[in-house]
């Protein structure tokens, strides 16, 4: 059983940006981070679960923190850019030992488990209101676990935090992540007369993985990295790179796909691609972003903003909160939309309507604003999500 939110040492505080921080604690295990950067008008915000251990993917339990925060103001934009009609937040689960990050998931009383324990409490001040998601070495095991402890602590909840629909079998949100991708980057070469572009892919994860055979099956010329000697065996010998010169490569397009702050101010100048298109988060990282924008200007470089372009899972998630149909095919045409609009108008707030349908719909929703604490919502039993069609 979960324990009190006292026993997980609980507690929250105000960002000096303004952020809502949530921190719980397990002793000997790590920590939660849940920050807010912001709610829609009728209260609701959204946002994945990272993993990270420190020593390893966080320095410190500061940084873990930081990257919370970094994360939650890249998906206010990235909810508010494709008109979701929720606010952005995120969620970093930090571990003391880096063994638990390949750990199995959903084991009553396991480490890992005992994490989601202590978010589940967490989630408890904002229950009806907050959407999780997958991210970073976050399972589909680790969101059932999530999801069974909310139903057990919370059931007069109106809407899960992790919605049934999320527990397909297959990886819907990264699959919706890579269908949108696709679909800007399809867009991208059609404005572009592009017949074969060159493209870079950084990280073959659950989301550059999908892109790369999405890209490879339309005929693209297509190099790749990822650490992981398991997902490069898909690549070519003659289409592998390195780290070192990955981002370095002569292309049409570089596509981030892994974590953020891959591009800087040291690295951009030595950047040989024509645009940058990707489906990582926080791939300039807030504090350099008007000196790097500048300097990719200089360069001639073109960015489009992954807040566009890695719309699909969380709009899936969102649609699965609200019982409201999203497939694949929706995904793909709100990324190839949301590229157009980019290149046509260079422009995140202020867009046209899209054509017809449920991208109609999204890009008409209400736009999110700063963090506050939602209204109580009235309770009703959680119901189950109807099946999506595939």
């Amino acid at each position: 059983m979960a324990k009190s939110d006292n026993e997980y040492a609980i507690n929250t505080s105000m960002s000096r940006t303004g952020q809502i921080v949530c921190n719980a604690t397990v002793p000997g295990v790590g920590g939660i981070f849940l920050a807010i950067d912001s709610f829609s008008e009728d209260g609701t915000t959204a946002g994945g679960i990272r993993m990270g251990a420190i020593g390893v993917q966080y320095e410190t339990v500061e940084d873990a923190k930081a990257d919370a925060c970094k994360l939650a103001l890249a998906m206010s934009e990235k909810n508010r850019s494709s008109r979701l009609g929720f606010g952005g937040c995120k969620t970093v689960v930090y571990v003391l030992d880096k063994e638990i990050l390949t750990a199995a998931p959903g084991i009553e009383g396991s480490p890992r488990s005992k994490l989601f324990d202590a978010l589940s409490i967490v989630l408890g001040n904002y229950m009806d209101k907050l959407l999780v998601g997958p991210d970073m070495f976050t399972s589909r095991g680790d969101l059932r676990y999530l999801r069974e402890r909310c139903i057990v602590l919370y059931p007069k909840m109106r809407h899960c935090p992790v919605p049934e629909r999320m527990m397909s079998d297959e990886d819907v949100i990264s699959i919706s992540t890579a269908w949108s991708t696709f679909g800007a980057l399809l867009a991208l070469a059609q404005e572009k007369k592009w017949k074969a572009p060159k493209a870079a892919i950084q990280g073959l994860g659950n989301v550059g993985g999908e892109v790369y055979k999405h890209l490879v099956a339309e005929g693209w010329d297509v190099v790749a990295y990822d650490p992981m000697p398991e997902r490069m065996a898909m690549v070519p010998a003659d289409k592998q790179r390195d780290p070192d010169n990955i981002l370095f490569e002569p292309c049409d397009i570089l596509i981030p796909c892994a974590r953020g702050g891959v591009l800087s101010l040291e690295n951009i100048p030595r950047l040989q691609c024509k645009c940058v298109a990707g489906a990582a988060n926080c791939q300039i990282f807030p504090e350099v972003e008007h000196e790097a924008h500048k300097l990719l200007e200089d360069c001639s470089i073109e960015y489009y903003s992954e807040a566009m372009i890695n719309v699909g899972g969380v709009s899936f998630a969102v649609h699965s909160f609200t019982d409201t149909l999203f497939t694949y095919e929706d995904s793909r045409e709100l990324g190839a939309h949301n590229m157009r609009l980019m290149i046509h108008e260079r422009s995140v707030v202020e867009c046209a309507p899209a054509s017809t349908g449920v991208v109609a719909a999204l890009v008409a929703a209400p736009v999110a604003g700063p963090a506050a604490p939602p209204a109580p919502h009235p309770a009703r039993t959680d119901a189950p999500a109807p099946t999506r069609p595939m």
